[in-house]
């Protein structure tokens, strides 16, 4: 006879949703992120608590229920999945300068024309900022250039790496740089400096020169085609002198949704292996373009899956190819990792997880509160200290309204999976608080949360490639 497991005695139930798959079963996800998909015959026996020893060893392993036996699982996987909440500051985006040579008709920087004034970063500033980097008790330091155009200032960019490198001899921190640039400004003599310090180099490239030269042009040469020299530098340093460090982001707009297969065999044929589709936000120069770059969170989820599609079928001819949102998905779902993407962090990963420090030393919680003036700014380098931030009001409020307490997710079974971005909700809608399932950024997360699951539990061969994508580098 089969023992009977009786509540309370031994084991302690956890919170549970549930995604109902009709005759192919129930799937039952925990608030930790851990699943099972259940049989309906085991699900109810799940619900009425008549458990026989397979379904509970099953449940236990699992961990959906708690018990003696894996109390210690339970604990270490938290910790796991929730690193975040409680580590130091790892990633550090410092802007060298606001000024920049392209126009960009989505720049979320509010960029600055290259001959402007009074919009660079002094040293002093700089070494204020690298001095508050060095106070946060992170083990790993990430220091990430961005702009405007950062190689308009590559002296800020020298004085910031030597300074870093050199208090690091003491610190003995994991310390990293990145680089991320429009391209058009790299001269030998940066690159140099750049394979010296091993430091990571991005170039922002949208797709073919239809789709690139379309929203990004030249400030002085308005006719001149960025396309053409940005394509040529990706070529030289991806192709042959910088392979494992250089890498390229496209922003995705309305004209880029139907060319996906363009953009991805161009990252293909320049020898990059992960390629990002994200949908665009609307934050600095996109607000007053976005009729002409935006889309429906409809029209981007079904480009989006054609997207995985396009993927998987170059997968199985054996080129080596990932979409990094989804491979940070799949890392949550399938493997049971906490990537650390701030935008897919409940609660969201600013401040805790990173930083930005404006060309004058003022601390914003994240790229987008730049945008917003100062009402989400932390504060300056010059007057605060690493330390004050953990109780900065500032810090709290982003974090009490990305935490989706109180919010109208109860019912949704993907929360352990989501994201939220408390100042896209502010920028929209005048407040943190809204009704996050008539959210846009609520659908498209969403529905690739659901598709990803149905990949994974009714899709075999789909399912053992995506579970390659996040090793594909």
């Amino acid at each position: 006879m089969k023992k009977k497991y009786i509540l309370g005695r031994d084991y302690k139930e956890t919170f549970c949703r549930v995604k109902d798959y009709g005759k192919k079963g129930k799937l039952i996800i925990n608030e930790l992120g851990k699943w099972l998909l259940l049989s309906n015959d085991e699900y109810k026996r799940f619900v009425f608590k008549d458990f026989d020893q397979e379904l509970f060893e099953k449940l236990e392993k699992s961990l959906l229920i708690k018990t003696k036996a894996n109390s210690k699982d339970i604990l270490h996987f938290s910790g796991k999945m929730f690193w975040d909440i409680t580590n130091a500051t790892s990633l550090h985006i410092l802007v060298p300068t606001l000024r920049c040579n392209h126009t960009c008709t989505y720049c979320y920087a509010f960029r600055e024309p290259e001959e402007a004034k009074g919009y660079d970063m002094s040293e002093d500033s700089a070494k204020r900022i690298v001095d508050f980097i060095f106070q946060a008790p992170a083990p790993n330091i990430v220091i990430e250039f961005t702009g405007g155009e950062p190689l308009l200032k590559p002296d800020i960019i020298r004085f910031i790496v030597e300074y870093a490198e050199e208090k690091n001899k003491k610190a003995q921190k994991k310390l990293s740089f990145a680089l991320v640039t429009n391209g058009t400004l790299l001269d030998e003599g940066m690159f140099k400096f750049i394979k010296e310090h091993k430091i990571g180099l991005c170039f922002s490239l949208d797709g073919p020169k239809e789709v690139h030269d379309k929203n990004r042009k030249y400030t002085k040469f308005p006719g001149k085609s960025t396309y053409e020299d940005v394509y040529r530098l990706v070529k030289k340093y991806k192709m042959k002198e910088y392979k494992e460090r250089t890498f390229a982001l496209p922003v995705i707009t309305k004209s880029a949704l139907p060319k996906y297969k363009k953009i991805i065999d161009l990252y293909v044929s320049l020898g990059f292996k992960s390629f990002r589709y994200k949908y665009l936000t609307d934050f600095g120069f996109a607000t007053s373009n976005w009729k002409n770059l935006s889309y429906s969170p409809e029209q981007f989820v079904k480009t989006w899956k054609n997207v995985v599609e396009y993927i998987l079928e170059l997968n199985k001819k054996g080129i080596q190819m990932r979409e990094e949102i989804t491979s940070i998905f799949i890392r949550k779902l399938i493997l049971g990792e906490n990537p650390g993407f701030a935008e897919l962090a409940v609660p969201c990963g600013a401040v805790d997880g990173q930083i930005i420090y404006d060309y004058d030393g003022g601390i914003y919680t994240c790229d987008e509160a730049r945008t917003l003036g100062d009402t989400f700014k932390i504060g300056n380098v010059h007057d605060i200290d690493y330390k004050d931030m953990k109780n900065n009001k500032i810090r709290k409020l982003m974090k009490i309204n990305s935490a989706l307490f109180g919010f109208t997710c109860d019912d949704c079974p993907w929360i352990p999976f989501c994201g939220i971005c408390p100042l896209e909700n502010y920028k929209k809608e005048g407040t943190m608080v809204v009704n996050i399932p008539k959210n846009s950024r609520c659908y498209i997360h969403k529905n690739m949360i659901e598709y990803l699951f149905e990949k994974v539990l009714f899709d075999k061969e789909a399912s053992e490639l995506l579970r390659k994508w996040p090793k594909i580098n």
